[in-house]
């Protein structure tokens, strides 16, 4: 039997569903995931979303207790919330700090600077809950954004690519994008640049190698020159005595 999931394109929707697809959930027919609008929800008088109807009367509310019960129904508790009490907590403890931020794109960026993951050595329902409530907002960002919180889209591309998880994204079209790295693929304009200036420095290393070797020769000449003259002079003065002594 189906459990129902009714979700919207919010936050904490989008984590359950998040969740759905990645433990499984979904592909192993225990929940079927179905978007409603608030129009809807409101004619029908129908809970705030997201809520999860196990039995008519039998309703889950609330996005973390409807990430309890479906980690407990496809026997993934531990992996998100950990296998203590203290480890869940810790968790609830980064999800209220999350919540209580100006600004999640900043707290999380500051806050991923030396980590891999929100909380611990690996994935667990705090990086969901946070990829959940940031993920349009990234994809709203521009290149030089991106940049800006570095950190956050290096956490990000990790999560998109989960196995499970990224085929969701991409039928949603939610997979970002990594912004343009202007050290690999340079504008061919500065390409130009940069050989213009090579080109330029390697004339200008031409022609003071050349104005060396002009200098060298000058100055080997002009010893020579002195070489002769001197010889010159000491045969001349050498002829005098000689003739000299003869006329004697």
């Amino acid at each position: 039997m189906w459990l129902e999931l009714f979700i919207e394109y919010n936050g904490p929707s989008l984590l359950c569903e998040f969740i759905s697809h990645y433990t499984q959930a979904t592909n192993k027919n225990l929940v079927r995931v179905l978007k409603l609008k608030n129009e809807t929800q409101k004619k029908l008088n129908l809970p705030e979303m997201p809520f999860l109807i196990i039995e008519s009367n039998n309703i889950v509310k609330g996005d973390i207790e409807i990430c309890r019960f479906i980690t407990k129904l496809t026997g993934t508790y531990e992996f998100f919330f950990g296998k203590s009490q203290e480890e869940e907590n810790s968790h609830l403890d980064f999800i209220n700090k999350f919540n209580l931020s100006a600004e999640y794109l900043d707290f999380l960026n500051n806050h991923l600077i030396t980590r891999t993951f929100c909380n611990g050595n690996a994935i667990t329902i705090s990086d969901f809950y946070a990829f959940g409530y940031v993920i349009q907002e990234v994809l709203r960002l521009t290149d030089d954004k991106k940049w800006k919180f570095c950190n956050v889209i290096r956490w990000v591309d990790h999560i998109q690519n989960l196995v499970g998880l990224k085929e969701q994204l991409e039928r949603l079209k939610f997979l970002v994008s990594l912004p343009f790295e202007p050290l690999l693929l340079e504008p061919k304009v500065k390409i130009e640049e940069k050989k213009h200036q090579k080109d330029h420095k390697d004339k200008e290393h031409h022609h003071e190698k050349h104005d060396k070797h002009e200098k060298h020769e000058k100055h080997e000449n002009k010893s020579n020159e002195e070489k002769t003259d001197a010889e010159v002079d000491k045969k001349q003065e050498k002829t005098g005595i000689l003739f000299n002594n003869i006329t004697r």
